[in-house]
Order: structure tokens, then C-alpha cells, then sequence
């Protein structure tokens, strides 16, 4: 199975979380990929992801800011 994380702003410090849905996810036996740009990504038909191995959130508690990119898009529309 597949799960995908993305970060919407407003929280400090988020890639602390998005780290631990990562370990989580993995500890599980789940792919966990990031999405680039937020709530934005998922209106894309494809959206840009991030597959997320051990070595790309190795330090990212210790990061300030989203290292994905966020968001708080809200779709206007017809």
C-alpha cells in the first residue's frame, strides 16, 4: 500500500511529523512518498512526489520550514 504526506503550512517545525508518518508508515510495510506544494499537488492529475527513504528525512527534524512545500489551496470552481 501506498500513502502519500503533504504539508498545508500554518505548523512549525511540520517535518518533524511528516518524518515520523515515514517511520511509521514503514514500520507498517507502506510506501510513504511526499507531495510537493501542498493541498496544490493533489489537484494535479500528477501531482510531483517525492518517494521517502531513510536518507531524505534523516535530518529533517532539525529543519525549520517544509522541505515539500505547502499550501492552503482551496479549489474555486464551477
Amino acid at each position: 500500500m501506498r500513502v502519500g504526506v503533504l504539508t498545508g503550512g500554518g505548523c512549525a517545525r511540520i517535518e518533524s511529523g511528516v518524518k515520523g508518518w515515514f517511520i511509521v508508515g514503514s514500520e507498517l510495510g507502506l510506501e510513504v512518498f511526499g507531495l510537493f506544494d501542498g493541498w496544490r499537488s493533489l489537484l494535479n492529475p500528477l501531482p510531483d512526489v517525492l518517494p521517502l527513504k531513510p536518507r531524505n528525512v534523516r535530518r529533517w527534524d532539525r529543519d525549520g520550514g517544509t522541505n515539500l512545500g505547502s499550501s492552503r489551496t482551496i479549489r474555486s470552481g464551477s
